[in-house]
């Protein structure tokens, strides 16, 4: 079985020659993670995680995923191209504050003292997962309704032969029973 740091390395090295498979991959380690970390799709960390070595395993986890998730929707050519277009400011914006959202874990994750929860960092730090956790679910639920859109669209399109052929068929027949009636007259 491969490593969690193995599985994203792949998934980096798979985004160069297969950008959706590369996010579906990464869709499928990000499940397994809100599974182990979310509830209600609301970030929390469990009594046991505390007495999982002070959180060191969920701060390695996150470390390792949320470098992938960075890797994987940071791209400058992208922002830049976007910024001059006014109609997509607010979904621009919305980016910008995930990416934020990812860089702040990214720096703190090895610093948020988990065991004092009321404290501001950790407050600040689940708001921060919770940004990035809804805008992931978004994202992916974005994703899942254009590919049915398309399945729907295909669909349609595969219907449309259907009936073109079937039509193309009955021309035929139609033209050869006229040549067929030409020749009796």
């Amino acid at each position: 079985m491969m490593s969690l740091i193995e599985k994203c390395n792949e998934i980096r090295e798979l985004k160069s020659s297969d950008d959706d498979l590369a996010f579906q991959k990464m869709n499928e380690v990000l499940v397994g993670y809100r599974q182990e970390y979310t509830c209600d799709n609301v970030f929390y960390l469990h009594i046991v995680d505390e007495n999982n070595n002070y959180y060191q395993i969920f701060r390695e986890q996150t470390e390792i995923i949320f470098g992938l998730i960075y890797d994987m929707f940071n791209d400058e050519e992208q922002i830049n191209e976007a910024s001059s277009d006014p109609s997509v400011r607010d979904e621009l914006t919305n980016y910008m504050k995930f990416l934020d959202s990812i860089k702040y874990i990214k720096m703190n994750i090895m610093d948020v003292p988990f065991e004092n929860a009321d404290t501001f960092q950790v407050q600040c730090f689940y708001k921060h997962m919770n940004n990035c956790n809804t805008f992931l679910k978004e994202f992916y639920e974005g994703i899942q309704e254009l590919n049915d859109a398309m399945d729907d669209v295909n669909n349609r399109l595969d219907d449309l032969t259907n009936r073109l052929t079937t039509m193309s068929a009955v021309r035929g027949d139609l033209e050869d029973l006229n040549d067929k009636l030409t020749k009796i007259r």
